[in-house]
């Protein structure tokens, strides 16, 4: 039975215990906190395994950054993870009175560019030299009226 629930430290050890990390962005254990200390994130579990987990960090009022970290399991399910991802994005966004939600995406990731867009994303341009390897991102950005 598919069900979400609120990200706990627990549900990214899981997924790093079984190698379940995206390879597009790897995520080290030392940032485990940051993903789970404002509990504006969920996970996306399966029988027991978790298949996903995303939210948004607040950046100030009215202003979040939306993040998502996608299994190989997860991706052979994109119907479940589009739907999913699209209520919890509007969820949490009502529930803050977000205006503008943003996210990044890593230049080349041609899925995920798509799928920005899917969701209702527009591209802002690219922030060049962006992450930590110096690779360069996407800025996307969703602007709510009212």
């Amino acid at each position: 039975m598919t069900k979400v629930v609120q990200l706990k430290r627990s549900h990214l050890e899981q997924m790093h215990r079984l190698g379940k990390m995206p390879s597009e962005q790897p995520i080290s254990e030392a940032q485990f906190e940051d993903f789970t200390m404002d509990g504006w994130a969920y996970a996306l579990i399966d029988d027991g395994i978790v298949l996903g987990a995303g939210g948004i960090w607040p950046v100030w009022d009215g202003v979040g950054e939306a993040w998502a970290i996608i299994t190989e399991d997860l991706k052979k399910r994109p119907l479940l993870l589009h739907k999913t991802v699209s209520a919890y994005l509007e969820k949490l966004r009502v529930e803050n009175n977000l205006h503008r939600v943003q996210c990044i995406v890593l230049c080349g990731f041609i899925k995920a560019e798509s799928w920005a867009h899917a969701l209702g994303f527009i591209h802002e341009g690219i922030m060049h030299e962006y992450g930590p390897t110096r690779l360069s991102y996407h800025r996307f950005a969703r602007i709510y009226d009212g």
